[in-house]
């Protein structure tokens, strides 16, 4: 959904796989991240992860939940 938070919250908690291509801003990241809950990562490095790979243009950061369980 390309407007996650107009997304039913239990939607977007229940959802296993999200594509990032573009965020308005480090604090909807932020929100985000938090509702995706990755064990072992920081909120900190997924917006290094997220910046550096959305430097290049039609690139996105595509985390898989399911993999990491």
């Amino acid at each position: 959904n390309h407007l996650n938070f107009a997304c039913p919250k239990m939607i977007r908690l229940s959802s296993e796989y999200v594509a990032i291509l573009k965020a308005n801003s480090k604090r909807d990241l932020k929100m985000l991240f938090k509702d995706f809950n990755i064990p072992g990562t920081t909120e900190d490095g997924l917006i290094r992860a997220y910046e550096q790979v959305t430097a290049k243009k039609v690139q996105c950061l595509f985390i898989d939940s399911v993999k990491v369980r």
